[in-house]
């Protein structure tokens, strides 16, 4: 195994929520970012609030 990469796997469908607003998302595309080394992640919300954050961001959620 690769012990740099401590990454949760993050693919479509994956419930994760905002550890400051209690606020859950589903991931619902994951692309690479061309600008960087990282992924671009979209995740909605019901009723219908979208927001695209990048894998650096993922330290402020956690799995739900």
């Amino acid at each position: 195994g690769d012990n740099k990469d401590q990454r949760v796997l993050i693919k479509p469908g994956l419930k994760i929520t905002n550890k400051h607003t209690g606020l859950n998302y589903t991931v619902s595309a994951v692309a690479k970012d061309p600008e960087g080394k990282g992924l671009i992640i979209s995740c909605t919300r019901e009723p219908d609030t979208t927001i695209t954050i990048t894998s650096k961001d993922l330290k402020y959620f956690e799995r739900t």
